[in-house]
Order: C-alpha cells, then sequence, then structure tokens
C-alpha cells in the first residue's frame, strides 16, 4: 500500500498537519508531497476536482488507486489502517 499526502506548506493548514500526525499515531508509512511547492501538483490537483487540503490518495500493491479523499478524516485514515494490517 502506498499512501499519498498532498498538503499546504506555504501556510498554515490544520488539516494537513492532523492528517500527518493521524498517519504517524496509526504506524502509517506516507510520502507527504508539497501541493503549494512542487511545480504543477497544484493545478494537477484543481484539475482532478480537489479544492480542499489535503488530498489523500491510497495505492494498492500493484499501483491501483483504492481511495481518495480531501480534508482532515480520521475515519478514512483508520479504515487504511485496518485493511492494511
Amino acid at each position: 500500500m502506498k499512501i499519498t499526502v498532498y498538503k499546504k506548506t506555504a501556510s498554515v493548514c490544520r488539516p494537513c498537519d492532523a492528517t500527518v500526525r493521524k498517519l504517524d499515531l496509526l504506524g502509517l508509512e506516507y510520502v507527504a508531497v508539497s501541493a503549494d511547492e512542487t511545480p504543477g501538483v497544484a493545478d494537477k490537483l484543481r484539475g482532478q476536482g480537489w479544492t480542499e487540503s489535503p488530498v489523500v490518495e491510497v495505492h494498492d500493491a500493484s499501483g491501483a488507486l483504492v481511495g481518495s479523499w480531501s480534508g482532515y478524516r480520521p475515519d478514512h485514515l483508520e479504515a487504511v489502517a485496518r485493511d492494511a494490517a
């Protein structure tokens, strides 16, 4: 399973920080990508219809997207942790 968190880093983003803290608490590995400092990322996310940070994508072992959402969603994060166990 691969988890990617697209988050704001240039300004305060409480939902972004809460998402990363929850992933750490759950012991899940993830990659954090700066949506506002990495060229093209913000445009890509807006093009996919995302308007709220963070955006979380979960891919299975084969690389297929199995879940994505925006905002702080502890219920989704806990479900990912259960699926990973």
